[in-house]
């Protein structure tokens, strides 16, 4: 009689343990696959509204690049089964905008740094052209005199090798 009680209490203990484990574990998966599915949506979205920004761009585009963008993202959701609310496709299409405005920010920076760059390198370059042509100039002016203090000597080794064999 002890035993079937003791048992009975542990399988209550062990239901209410499996019950709770398995709202936890439902929990979870729920909030994963909405984590999943959010992260979906965002990547969408992103894809979404780079097609609409290439359509704009060649011109084929017929009504406001948002209203499009929000269409096609409604229209995706839709055949996915996934329900959105207005505000939450807008919330997503706005994110994917400022993900891209972002990314060309950081483009346009990386470029301006390479810019700067280059025309620092073109400075330096230009400094030590600067540079040698002076090493150059005062090279030329030693040359020169060396030239001057040569011929000088061999016309002094001249007059004093003439007044010798006189």
């Amino acid at each position: 009689m002890a035993d079937q009680l003791v048992v009975n209490a542990l399988i209550g203990v062990l239901s209410m343990a499996l019950t709770a484990g398995a709202a936890y574990a439902a929990r979870w998966l729920r909030s994963h696959v909405r984590s999943e599915t959010l992260g979906r949506l965002l990547e969408v979205g992103e894809v979404i509204v780079n097609a609409v920004e290439q359509a704009a761009a060649a011109g084929i585009l017929t009504v406001p690049k948002k209203d499009a963008a929000v269409q096609r993202l409604r229209d995706w959701a839709a055949q996915e089964g996934v329900q959105l609310s207005d505000e939450q496709i807008s919330d997503i299409i706005e994110a994917a905008v400022k993900a891209m405005k972002d990314a060309g920010n950081e483009l346009k920076a990386s470029a301006e740094t390479q810019s700067e760059d280059l025309e620092s390198k073109v400075q330096a370059a230009q400094q030590r052209l600067t540079d040698a042509q002076a090493k150059a100039q005062v090279a030329q002016a030693e040359v020169q005199a060396a030239q001057a203090a040569l011929e000088q000597a061999q016309k002094e080794a001249a007059v004093a090798n003439g007044n010798a064999s006189a």
